[in-house]
């Protein structure tokens, strides 16, 4: 159910994101609480500071991460702001695991999102996410 959801609105809003292209190739399942469970990995291409993935691209998966988790719950929103702490850097040619936990409703037009990058089951990064909901779309 979650990843039809996420799959039919992802088509409709959100087909040429560049995240959803063969370059980052995240791949997205989601557990049995509808929680999103991604991994990617990331080369030289990717690289800011050596041998580490810049910052930016990893913002770009969280970011595209939490929206797709959204469409997984029938839900459209743009991204108001994204907050990120890298703790650790993420490292290169290495899978790493993006998890996104289930949005929680803060007001009628607003959703809060968290979610987290790990690699060997590592905290790497931690996300907070507040996202505005798409003012054609009925929920």
């Amino acid at each position: 159910m979650y990843y039809h959801n996420m799959e039919k609105l992802k088509k409709k809003y959100h087909s040429d994101c560049i995240f959803n292209s063969d370059i980052y190739n995240v791949r997205n399942t989601f557990n049995e609480n509808g929680e999103l469970i991604g991994s990617f990995i990331c080369n030289e291409k990717h690289q800011g500071y050596s041998d580490r993935i810049h910052g930016g691209i990893l913002s770009g998966i969280m970011d595209s991460s939490m929206t797709q988790c959204l469409f997984a719950h029938n839900i459209v929103a743009y991204t108001i702001d994204l907050n990120i702490k890298y703790s650790h850097p993420v490292k290169m040619n290495k899978e790493a695991i993006v998890k996104v936990k289930i949005p929680k409703r803060q007001n009628d037009f607003v959703y809060n999102l968290r979610g987290f990058i790990f690699q060997d089951d590592i905290k790497l990064i931690s996300a907070d996410a507040r996202f505005w909901i798409h003012k054609d779309y009925n929920l």
